[in-house]
């Protein structure tokens, strides 16, 4: 394949489905939304081919993610007006970098040092060789899951870490992989950046909708500022994304404790279940969203849009 149409067939995979799910739900169309919703349509289509018995492969995943952002272009289009007028909540497009002044330029230079790393070292996770890279690779190679979790003898020879982890992260590297052709790992960057960058940008809205501008930015210093979580996206295994899920729980349920609006409870549900596509444990994700639309008092639309943007944590 043209390497041009590759890099574009990966970043569209990334963003485009999210993008499409957000423009149906009336949601802020930015790229951290659209990556959280991208992400968990390929776990999705992964999880989906396994119980279909379909064999996985670019073809097949790219048809999923296709299919995903099909539906929800049509159902977007049935309700247009209402998405377009209920998405005017987005105020801004420049991100992180919004409202930065002066202090843009200690921004950026963290994200040098980010891009450098990067570039040096796409996935820095000590185990990612035997793991969570591994596992994509073998996925793609057999075609399904049908060796994970190891259970039998002979599937010890194909993935000998005991463990039955739900293939979130591992999804995002076999898309990466699927789209370059072969298992290079710095295709995987494009996904572990815009990992960081929604965590950014989540916390300053985050930050921005509690204490206004001022608290968005420093926000943002601080998050960049801090080691562990820019590692933990960095390292290429579940930590950026379970990162990522908290922070958008956190994003949606306080935009919904100020709207009402059962959008938002979508979203936070939307985002648990990605939290539920990485760990063993990931149903808690869904409990901490739960406990908050609770303590919040939310009705009956909330909760119904909850539960249904839910279902995918209840798959694996």
């Amino acid at each position: 394949m043209w390497l041009p149409a590759q890099v574009v067939l990966l970043v569209a995979g990334l963003l485009l489905p999210g993008a499409m799910v957000n423009r149906a739900l009336g949601l802020p169309r930015t790229a951290p939304l659209a990556f959280l919703g991208s992400a968990l349509s390929l776990y999705v289509t992964v999880v989906g081919c396994q119980l279909l018995s379909i064999r996985v492969s670019l073809l097949t995943l790219a048809g999923g993610l296709g299919l995903i952002s099909l539906v929800a272009w049509l159902f977007a289009r049935r309700r247009r007006d209402r998405a377009e007028a209920r998405a005017r909540d987005e105020d801004d497009l420049r991100g992180p970098l919004a409202g930065m002044g002066p202090w843009t330029v200690l921004y950026l230079l963290a994200w040098a040092g980010i891009l450098l790393r990067v570039w040096h070292q796409p996935l820095a996770g000590p185990d990612i060789e035997f793991r969570w890279s591994f596992l994509a690779e073998q996925l793609l190679a057999r075609g399904s899951l049908d060796f994970y979790p190891p259970r039998r003898p002979e599937d010890f020879l194909h993935y000998f870490w005991v463990e039955s982890l739900p293939p979130g992260a591992s999804a995002l590297h076999a898309w990466a992989y699927a789209c370059a052709g072969t298992a290079i790992e710095s295709w995987t960057a494009p996904g572990i950046l815009l990992q960081v960058w929604s965590l950014h940008e989540l916390i300053r809205r985050t930050a921005r909708d509690a204490g206004g501008p001022r608290a968005a930015r420093f926000a943002v210093l601080a998050v960049a500022a801090c080691p562990l979580l820019t590692w933990s996206a960095l390292l290429g295994q579940e930590t950026g994304l379970t990162a990522l899920a908290l922070t958008a729980i956190t994003f949606a349920l306080q935009r919904w404790q100020r709207t009402r609006e059962a959008r938002w409870a979508v979203l936070a549900g939307l985002a648990a279940s990605l939290g539920a596509a990485t760990r063993e444990y990931g149903l808690v994700f869904s409990v901490l969203a739960a406990a908050g639309l609770l303590a919040g008092g939310a009705g009956r639309g909330a909760w119904l849009g909850f539960a249904l943007a839910s279902v995918p944590a209840l798959v694996w």
